[in-house]
């Protein structure tokens, strides 16, 4: 078993990390800040933990929740990670 002192740069981890890093810094940009997060009780949170409570809040979180938006945004490719339409909702 191989100890990874540096996850940055090793060839296993290296894209995985730069992505997390890619959507921190999504949600940091006070440009993009509001597409990625919301603020409640003076806290910022994910977009994915919005509690829908009307239809524009389900809109916004639509809008920046999609795997799309990322992609548009770190230039990678989430497709991966949504399963094929019959296994939905499983």
């Amino acid at each position: 078993m191989e100890r990874v002192e540096d996850v940055t740069s090793h060839s296993a981890f290296r894209n995985g990390a730069q992505t997390i890093a890619a959507l921190y810094d999504l949600k940091a940009d006070p440009q993009k800040r509001d597409l990625f997060t919301f603020e409640e009780n003076g806290e910022r949170y994910g977009i994915p933990w919005l509690r829908c409570r009307a239809r524009e809040e389900l809109t916004r979180r639509g809008r920046g929740g999609t795997h799309t938006s990322y992609e548009r945004a770190t230039s990678r490719n989430f497709s991966y990670k949504i399963p094929p339409s019959g296994i939905r909702g499983a």
